[in-house]
């Protein structure tokens, strides 16, 4: 039987402060701009043949493919990205013990992605929810700017919204039981990391 502390499971949102320094977050937005202005970064409905209602905001989508032709900086990018990510991870499955019995891998399609000032996917959604994207099991987010208004990841079940704050790593759930969305930025751009990991 698995022993548990009912404090640790509160409601399985964790966030962790300065994974990554203003630096990267910096090269990291440089980037994107430098994507966007070579018409590599896409409108959602470009991309994902996105649900109308994601009619602002742009993405970028980054890989370790090395089939795939990309900047060198992407490389450096994806190495601090999935650095971060595993060490919190790691922190996050010695919370939750059982995740240490399951096999889960980082899952490589990153995505850069740019949320201009009231712009932004604000319909509730979770992150498995279609057969395509079913494998998912934990959703990765860091964001790369402070926004001192708006800009939440706001979850519907908990009650909670999490700040958009430079350096920061969101790691919850990716089923329907944490239903969430993204309030709009009302004072500047948002940008994220944005990542799964997944069952293999």
């Amino acid at each position: 039987m698995i022993e548990t502390d009912m404090e640790k499971f509160e409601d399985f949102i964790e966030v962790y402060d300065n994974v990554v320094s203003p630096e990267f977050c910096e090269q990291a937005i440089a980037h994107y701009t430098a994507l966007e202005h070579t018409r590599r970064a896409y409108s959602r409905q470009e991309a994902e043949d996105a649900d109308p209602l994601k009619k602002s905001g742009g993405i970028s989508f980054l890989t370790d493919n090395p089939n795939i032709q990309r900047f060198d900086v992407t490389g450096e990018i994806l190495h601090e990205f999935h650095n971060a990510s595993a060490n919190c991870y790691t922190q996050y499955a010695s919370k939750f013990g059982i995740l240490d019995k399951m096999n889960l891998t980082m899952n490589h399609n990153v995505q850069l992605q740019k949320t201009p000032r009231t712009g932004g996917y604000h319909v509730w959604h979770c992150e498995h929810g279609g057969v395509s994207v079913a494998s998912r099991a934990i959703f990765c987010q860091l964001y790369l700017t402070t926004i001192e208004e708006g800009g939440e990841t706001e979850f519907l079940y908990q009650s909670k919204r999490i700040n958009s704050v430079q350096g920061r790593l969101l790691l919850c759930p990716a089923g329907y039981t944490h239903t969430h969305r993204g309030n709009p930025p009302l004072k500047g751009d948002k940008f994220t990391i944005n990542s799964w990991i997944e069952f293999i």
